[in-house]
């Protein structure tokens, strides 16, 4: 009948297609294996002429056939591979990202130490590299080292200052009390109207004390008494700083508050404080004081000098 296959049975025929299947996916396979590794050529449409095209793929690398020839082509290493590969780029992209953290903080680490070593810009670190890292962390050392020493060196001279202020406050604090010399002058001054001035340490106010006991703190003394205690306290201190030796006072008008009867009696207490031996020049623009001074002035104990102005 013209035919060139003569098949025997029905069960043949099923048996060629069955096979002739599978030979077509054993060619797609192979074809999408080898279009995984050399691509698919676009101008390229039947099967045979792709066969052509990857034969020819195939033998560009026939050289590399001996290359090496106990190395066989493993599907599974290679997707082994592949997975390790992307998981290599998702670790190299996290460490890129760590690597970028890391120097924004050696940025922030360089500006802040210069900033604290060099906040004159005489000198300049740079922190980039851990080598840089580790000489700032030398000269942080040596900075906090020579601070600790000037802490340790200062807090040995307020020891000594508060030592010496303590002494000192001492001897200021020997000038008052009921039987001190600023209790007598003050007493003298206000003709007996306060017995006593009392001040203890720095923290407590200086405050006099009435002759019915009442106590008062310094500023709350009227203007003029308050002028009277700080010139008791001059005096006082005065004879303290010379130790019994003569000095002198330059009073600016101290009694300027001071009515006409106080007036005369502290202008009576300065004669006595020179006739002890002390010197006294007294600048005053009050005729109050030349006319108190009058007799004493004729009698040539008081010396006048008149400063006319320009």
């Amino acid at each position: 009948m013209g035919s060139d296959l003569v098949l025997g049975s029905l069960a043949e025929f099923s048996a060629l297609l069955k096979r002739k299947q599978e030979l077509k996916n054993e060619i797609d396979k192979h074809s999408s294996l080898l279009e995984s590794h050399f691509g698919r050529h676009g101008e390229i449409s039947s099967k045979s002429d792709q066969i052509s095209f990857f034969r020819e793929q195939v033998e560009e690398l026939s050289r590399y056939a001996q290359a090496a020839p106990d190395l066989k082509y493993d599907q599974q290493a290679v997707d082994r591979l592949n997975e390790q590969a992307g998981a290599a780029a998702v670790k190299n992209k996290a460490l890129q990202e760590k690597m970028k953290e890391r120097l924004e903080q050696l940025r922030d680490i360089e500006k802040e130490t210069n900033e604290l070593l060099y906040p004159d810009r005489e000198e300049y670190l740079p922190c980039q590299t851990t080598l840089d890292l580790e000489m700032i962390r030398q000269k942080l050392q040596d900075w906090v080292k020579e601070r600790e020493e000037k802490r340790d060196v200062a807090g040995i001279a307020l020891e000594l200052l508060s030592d010496l202020e303590a002494a000192e406050e001492q001897k200021v604090t020997a000038l008052f009390g009921r039987d001190s010399p600023v209790s007598a002058y003050f007493n003298q001054i206000t003709a007996g109207r306060y017995r006593e001035v009392i001040f203890e340490s720095r923290d407590n106010p200086i405050k006099a004390v009435c002759q019915n006991g009442i106590e008062l703190d310094a500023a709350k003394l009227s203007g003029g008494t308050f002028d009277q205690l700080y010139f008791a306290i001059r005096l006082a201190l005065g004879e303290k700083l010379f130790k019994g030796e003569q000095g002198f006072f330059i009073l600016d008008d101290p009694f300027i508050k001071a009515d006409p009867v106080r007036l005369e009696a502290l202008l009576k207490m300065l004669s006595e404080i020179c006739a002890s031996g002390w010197q006294i020049l007294y600048f005053s623009a009050k005729g109050e004081v030349k006319e108190a001074l009058k007799k004493k002035i004729k009698a040539k104990e008081v010396t006048e000098f008149s400063i006319n102005p320009v």
